[in-house]
């Protein structure tokens, strides 16, 4: 694998604000045109927003997500960074990249977005850093056989006097055993066969069917040099 250099600059509306993270890298990689995604999540209506795919996309960067619109698949732009549609300014918002899937359905700020606005995040793979008291090892995961990974996700649309703006947030998980060498959490990884059951509008059956780890084998793991 060749060597990955992570981009420290960070194009962002909202600029000066810091991002709420958990025990996790935020990084992610979207290798994928839009006309690939489009291909690859059946969308009946390519957009036509820009998108350069990118080795390294960090919060506050705008992502292709996959949601319902009009009971169809579509493919969005989308803030990567949760900001709460009862925030009274951008400037004051505090925008949230990850959350723990595990009691999402019972938090005031994801709670109705959990029933109503979900959706799926298309990468290449992401980042995670292996910290111990001597070194820091930072690790590119994807799927073993360089598959596409839709993360699983939240999405919410803010309204200012001036400006809208969609945002979203990555759910986390307990990891499985690969992650569980480098880090104590991961992303929610949502299976094709279970796209539809995740994106429909309504309560999802069977949540924690979903809201898991990847089954172990599925990933690997790369350092990055």
């Amino acid at each position: 694998m060749a060597a990955w250099v992570l981009d420290e600059s960070h194009h962002s509306r909202f600029p000066g604000n810091r991002v709420s993270l958990p025990t996790m890298t935020g990084r992610i990689s979207c290798t994928y045109s839009v006309d690939h995604l489009g291909n690859e999540f059946r969308i009946s209506e390519i957009p036509s927003f820009c998108f350069e795919p990118r080795d390294d996309v960090s919060p506050l960067n705008d992502v292709p997500i996959v949601r319902l619109h009009d009971a169809r698949r579509a493919l969005d732009l989308m803030s990567w960074g949760f900001v709460s549609r009862r925030s009274r300014s951008l400037e004051a918002a505090m925008p949230v990249s990850f959350a723990c899937g595990e009691n999402v359905d019972r938090t005031r700020l994801f709670r109705n977005a959990f029933r109503n606005r979900r959706c799926l995040i298309p990468c290449t793979g992401f980042f995670e850093w292996r910290v111990s008291d001597e070194n820091r090892e930072l690790f590119f995961i994807q799927h073993r056989d360089s598959e596409l990974l839709a993360l699983a996700g939240l999405w919410e649309l803010w309204n200012g006097d001036e400006k809208s703006i969609h945002t979203f947030v990555v759910l986390t998980t307990w990891p499985n055993h690969l992650i569980s060498t480098i880090s104590t959490r991961m992303p929610v990884i949502v299976p094709p066969s279970r796209y539809d059951t995740w994106l429909c509008e309504g309560q999802v059956e069977h949540p924690n069917e979903i809201l898991r780890p990847a089954p172990d084998g599925e990933l690997v793991a790369t350092r990055v040099s």
